[in-house]
C-alpha cells in the first residue's frame, strides 16, 4: 500500500523554494519528480541501485551515451607505420643474406681449395714434363756420343792430311825467308817463331790481338846470346804494331839479320 504523506516542515520549506525559481529550473525540477514518479512506481529489480542513481541526476540522457561510450571495447587493428615496415624489410634482407652467407661460405672455400689444388698440379705436370724431355735430349746426345767421335777422328785425319801435304811449303817458305814457325799453342792467334841470317839468328813470339787489330812482338832469346848485343833496340824490348805494319817489321828484322857487319868491323 502506498504510505501517505504526512506533512513535514521541511518538505513545505523545500517545495516553496523550488517554485518560487526561475521558470527554466522549475520544469527541469518538474521533469525530474515524473522520473522519480516512474521510476518509484516500477518493480525493484537487481540494477535498481543504478537506476536510483540515474534518477538522482538531473539530466540522464547524457550520462547514459557517456556510459555505453566508455563500457564499449575497441579492436580497431592499427596501421604499422611506415618506416618501422621499412625497418623490418631491411631487418629480413640481412637476415637472408646472413643465411646465405653461412650456407655458402663453405662451398666458397671449397672452391677455391680446388682451383689452388688444380694449380699446383698443372705446375708440378709443367716440371716432370721439362724434365722428361731433358732426360730424353741426354740421352740423344749419349747415344750420338760414339757416333760424334768417330767424326771428330775423321776429321782430324783429314786436317792431319791436309797439314802434312802443307808442310813441305811451309819448309820451304822458311828456308827463302829465313823466318821459321817453331809451333803454335793451343791458345789461338799465337806463335812461337824463329828467324835467322848473316848476323846469326834469334826467337819470338808473335801473337794477334783481333779485337783490336794488332801484333805484339814479345823477344824470347837470352841475353846471353852473342846477338842480343848487336841487335837494335826495338827488337829487344815488346812492341806493338798495327795489322798494316807486319811486313815493315818483318823486313827491317830480315834487314839486320842479312847485313854484313863483320868486315865493316875489321876495317
Amino acid at each position: 500500500m502506498p504510505r501517505k504523506n504526512r506533512g513535514r516542515p521541511g518538505t513545505a520549506i523545500a517545495r516553496k523554494q523550488t517554485e518560487n525559481e526561475s521558470p527554466l529550473k522549475g520544469r527541469g525540477n518538474k521533469a525530474s519528480r515524473t522520473a522519480t514518479r516512474k521510476l518509484t512506481s516500477s518493480p525493484r529489480t537487481k540494477s535498481s541501485p543504478r537506476t536510483a542513481t540515474l534518477a538522482s541526476s538531473p539530466s540522464p540522457r547524457p550520462v547514459k551515451r557517456a556510459t555505453q561510450k566508455s563500457t564499449s571495447p575497441v579492436k580497431r587493428k592499427l596501421p604499422l607505420n611506415p618506416s618501422s615496415s621499412e625497418i623490418i624489410d631491411e631487418l629480413r634482407e640481412k637476415f637472408q643474406q646472413l643465411n646465405m652467407l653461412r650456407t655458402t661460405a663453405a662451398e666458397a672455400l671449397l672452391e677455391e681449395y680446388k682451383k689452388s689444388a688444380e694449380d699446383r698440379i698443372k705446375a708440378a705436370e709443367r716440371v716432370i714434363e721439362g724434365l722428361r724431355k731433358e732426360n730424353e735430349s741426354l740421352r740423344r746426345k749419349a747415344e750420338s756420343g760414339p757416333a760424334r767421335s768417330a767424326r771428330v777422328s775423321d776429321v782430324s785425319a783429314v786436317s792431319a792430311d791436309q797439314t802434312s801435304g802443307l808442310r813441305p811449303i811451309v819448309d820451304l817458305y822458311g828456308r827463302l825467308s829465313g823466318l821459321e814457325i817453331l809451333s803454335d799453342l793451343e791458345t789461338e792467334n799465337l806463335w812461337h817463331c824463329s828467324i835467322s841470317g848473316r848476323q846469326g839468328d834469334f826467337t819470338f813470339d808473335l801473337s794477334l790481338e783481333e779485337e783490336e787489330r794488332q801484333y805484339s812482338y814479345v823477344p824470347t832469346f837470352s841475353t846471353k846470346t852473342p846477338i842480343s848485343s848487336r841487335l837494335p833496340a826495338y827488337l829487344q824490348e815488346e812492341i806493338v804494331f798495327d795489322c798494316d805494319q807486319l811486313q815493315l817489321f818483318f823486313w827491317r828484322a830480315l834487314n839486320f839479320l842479312m847485313s854484313t857487319p863483320v868486315a865493316s868491323n875489321n876495317k
